[in-house]
Formats: structure tokens, C-alpha cells, sequence
């Protein structure tokens, strides 16, 4: 029996209805999820019920879903049922061959491009809502069609108050998404039509729905539900659902282009979801940064092109091969007496509110540090000084501090008793220097003295796999290892970029 795993997402309208807005095969494993846990995301109710009705003693996944396979795994363990999972590529756009049976059920989520299903209403938004138009649930658009024709199905204008009313987004998958989708607020069907003049070929305009009851921590959801669509009946198995919220939350004010009614670009975030690179450095606010004259300022009034105070450690070299422990592979006195003080200039610095795990590590003598889980920190381990991520940190490490209350550098070390974990919004800004790629920083938001301040490592710009700064195969955030790239990026099986 050959089925084929959806992705279904719906957004809340003003009456807290869910509005479809798309469907996908070759699902993604959103980062930005509320539901962490797999095990709070799929339900095996429905799927459980179908394979006793239909007697099936076989199961086969097929697809690229990492964390789906170890839950189908530990599902079927234990059971009369042979699970086997087939790995595809995340971008993969061929399905492996399986030979079918009446008592074998193929669960396939990798993309394929003989399938209807993927072809016609994965792969073409506009086909999927055309199909549904007639229901309920619909929602109006407005699209040229193959031969340049304007379509539009758009007959009034939604009040979202501040918000955008509608949303430009592109029909085929392929697309620039640092552009696109774009938000409107358009008053009246006539500033509608007067932008549907100079809509471009391949995108559709649409409503943007929005229910401010509906909101997560002040920012904007979507739900997607996890179903298996059984071809011959149609028959749809419901395996669970999860919410993706936003990187922005609501708080930043709206500002439109007076002539266009587009939003501002970079508050797209505050309304439609995106993958963000979390490989850059991040400050909490509140968080306190040294500039190259000893005085400490707050992240919020950190400003591009300020000089930082940071350090030059020995065999800087290193840091350009970027594993899993960035190793200086010197001692604690040979960096002491090594390093010294440089500045550093502030590059970029953008506002970001998103969910994530925070790591806290607790230290020996009482005091703790917060951070979110991908930060790298200095470290002291097996008598050489090394960079880590947070989240890699095992009660035991050492952490190095610097004493910023001291003109030559001085060091502390924390002892770690234990780490624990957090998932919450974290609030705060993700910033880039330009040279060393180190900068100081403290936190007033920990027990640990004010005086102290962390090496923060700036990581750069994601990585290509023809070029990566470390290989695919040691990406230091997947497991297993990345297989595939996608737009220039490593992706590891389940979707996350390193």
C-alpha cells in the first residue's frame, strides 16, 4: 500500500477559523516549532488503527526526516512490525524504487516528480488553492495564468488594522526568500487592482489572515499538520500537527512605503515564517559589550561601526577551521601570556526574537551563565584552550571568563556542576565583526559576577559545501552527519542548515 506523508499549513483568520495555505511533500522539521519533542508532535492513533485494519506486518519509510525515522523506530519497536527506513536526500526529486504488497505499507515523504500530488498541488500553490476555492475555507488570489492572462479572484479588501491584509508569494517552490513572500496594507480594492497591474509572472496575491487572539508569546503562528494521504479512497491519516511561530515577535512598529503599501522588508519577519541562520553571535537584552575604550554598553545601544575591545590568542590561525572543538592547542599560561587586547568593528547587528534552547550552565562556586544552545564558548579541557558549543558542555568543563576589571588579562575559570535546558523566546540581537572573530561580553541576566565577561566566537556566514570551512561529514549540530545542500548551505538529514 502506497501512501505519501503532507505537510498541511493553515493560519488563523479574524474569526479563528484555520485558512489552508499550502501543502508539501519532503517536509521540513521546523527549528522555530513551540512542540520540541517528537513525541509530543506525532500521534500514531490513526496510523496504528490502519495498519491493524489492513493487516500490515511491514512498514517503509521513505524519505529524509531524521527524527521522524527515530520515532517510527521506537514506535514500531517491540512490535510485530518491520520498520525499515529508505534516506533520501532532503532535496532529492527521485523516489528509490519499492516493490509494493498487500500487507506492506510504503510511507513515502521524499519529493516525486511523477506523483500527482507533488507535481500539480505541491509544487503549485496557486493549483492548491484553485482546488480548494470553492470551500469555506479558501481564500481568494489573484495570478496570471500560462498564458499571461490576469486572474482575479479578489473581492474585498480585510481589515487587519495595522497589519498587512495581503501577501505576495511565489506559485513554484524556487524563489529568492531573501525577497519574497512580500506584505501588503491595502485600503480598497482599487489600490488592489492598481498593484495587480504590475503583478509579475510566477507570484499570486492573496489575503494575509491574521487573528491576534491566536497569537504565541506575541507572535504570529502557523500550525502544521502531519498527515497520510492513502490514494485509492483519499482516505487522509492524521499522524499529528506542531506550531511554527515567527522570528520577530508584534512589538516593532509597522511602516509601509507610502506609494507601494509594502511593508518594510525587514519586518517580513514579524508575519511569515523563515528559516534564520542562528550561526551568528548572540546578545540578550541587557546584555553589556566592552568597546575598545574599556566602557561597557548595552546591546541596545551598540551601534554598526563601533570599535570593540577583544582579544588576539595565540594560533588565531585555527579558528578558520571551524569543527566541532576549535582548538588553540596551547595551554592556560601560554594564552595568558600570549594574548593580547585588539579592536574589533561592529558589522551588522539585527533584532531577533525566537524560539530556541537556551542552555544555563551552573558553576561550582554558585554563580550560572545563560546562552543559546549553538554558542561557542572558551573552554579548558585536557590541558589545552579550545572553543565548544554551550551545548556541547559537560559538568566538569571549564569555562574561561575574562576579568574586565583588570588592565593586562587575567582569566577565571568556572566550573561546570551541572547544565540544564530550556526552550523559551529568546529575545535579543544577533550582531557580526569584522576581524578575529572574537568580541567580550557579560550578562546582567546570570548570578555570575558583572565583572567577568565571556569570548564570544563569531561564526560567519553559512557554509558552502563546495568551500565549507569544515566538511559536511563534521557538522557540528547534526546527527547523523549532513548528506545534502540545498541553496549553498549544508543541510543534515531533517533539515537544519550548519
Amino acid at each position: 500500500m502506497r501512501t505519501v506523508l503532507l505537510g498541511s499549513d493553515f493560519i488563523y483568520d479574524k474569526d479563528g477559523n484555520l485558512k489552508p495555505l499550502e501543502i508539501n511533500t519532503n517536509l521540513g522539521w521546523d527549528s522555530a516549532r513551540i512542540e520540541w519533542a517528537t513525541e509530543d508532535i506525532v500521534d500514531y492513533s490513526g496510523l496504528d488503527a490502519f495498519i491493524t485494519q489492513n493487516q500490515i506486518n511491514e512498514v517503509i519509510f521513505i524519505g529524509s526526516i531524521y527524527e521522524l525515522d527515530l520515532s517510527f523506530k521506537q514506535h514500531f519497536s517491540g512490535t510485530s512490525i518491520n520498520y525499515i527506513w529508505i534516506q533520501t536526500e532532503s532535496r532529492a526529486i527521485t523516489v528509490p524504487f519499492v516493490e509494493d504488497g498487500e500487507n506492506k505499507l510504503i510511507i513515502r515523504s521524499a519529493y516525486d516528480t511523477t506523483a500527482l500530488v507533488d507535481e500539480e498541488y505541491c509544487a503549485n500553490n496557486i493549483n492548491f488553492l484553485n482546488l480548494i476555492s470553492g470551500q469555506t475555507f479558501g481564500t481568494e488570489t489573484a495570478y496570471k495564468n500560462d498564458v499571461g492572462e490576469l486572474i482575479n479572484n479578489i473581492t474585498y479588501v480585510g481589515d487587519n488594522g495595522e497589519h498587512p491584509n495581503f501577501i505576495l508569494k511565489s506559485i513554484g517552490a524556487e524563489y529568492n526568500r531573501s525577497v519574497y513572500p512580500k506584505l501588503y496594507k491595502f485600503s480598497n480594492t482599487t489600490e488592489v487592482n492598481e498593484f495587480l497591474e504590475t503583478l509579475p509572472n510566477g507570484f499570486f496575491l492573496m489575503h494575509y489572515h491574521f487573528n491576534d487572539s491566536k497569537l504565541y508569546q506575541n507572535h504570529v503562528r502557523i500550525i502544521r499538520s502531519l498527515n497520510i494521504l492513502f490514494p485509492p479512497n483519499l482516505e487522509s491519516i492524521h499522524l499529528g500537527a506542531y506550531s511554527k511561530i515567527t522570528n520577530l515577535n508584534l512589538d516593532l512598529p509597522n511602516s509601509y512605503d507610502a506609494t507601494t503599501k509594502e511593508l518594510s522588508p525587514e519586518l517580513n519577519e514579524k508575519y511569515i515564517t523563515k528559516y534564520s541562520n542562528w550561526s551568528l553571535p548572540k546578545l540578550a537584552d541587557g546584555d553589556m559589550v566592552q568597546l575598545a575604550d574599556g566602557t561597557f554598553v548595552t546591546v541596545e545601544d551598540l551601534q554598526v561601526g563601533d570599535l570593540l575591545k577583544t582579544i588576539d590568542i595565540p594560533n588565531s590561525g585555527l579558528l578558520n577551521n571551524r569543527k566541532e572543538t576549535i582548538n588553540y592547542q596551547i595551554d592556560l599560561n601560554e594564552f595568558i601570556s600570549g594574548s593580547t587586547y585588539v579592536s574589533n568593528t561592529i558589522t551588522n547587528k539585527s533584532r531577533v526574537n525566537k524560539i530556541t534552547n537556551v542552555v544555563k550552565l551552573n558553576f561550582t562556586d554558585g554563580s550560572d551563565w545563560y546562552d543559546t544552545e549553538h554558542s561557542p564558548y572558551l573552554i579548558y579541557k585536557n590541558n589545552e584552550v579550545r572553543f565548544n558549543y554551550i551545548n556541547k558542555l559537560e559538568p566538569g568543563d571549564i569555562v574561561l571568563l575574562i576579568d574586565t576589571s583588570q588592565t593586562e588579562i587575567s582569566v577565571v575559570q568556572k566550573i561546570i556542576e551541572t547544565v540544564e535546558w530550556e526552550r523559551k523566546i529568546f529575545n535579543g540581537w544577533t550582531i557580526t565583526v569584522a576581524e578575529e572573530h572574537l568580541f567580550l561580553t557579560k550578562t546582567t541576566q546570570s548570578g555570575t559576577n558583572i565583572q567577568f565577561a565571556a569570548i564570544e566566537h563569531n561564526l560567519g556566514e553559512p557554509c558552502n559545501c563546495s568551500n565549507c570551512a569544515f566538511p559536511c561529514k563534521d557538522c557540528p549540530w547534526a546527527s547523523p552527519p549532513p548528506t545534502t545542500c540545498w541553496y549553498g548551505q549544508c543541510f543534515y538529514v531533517g533539515g537544519i542548515p550548519c
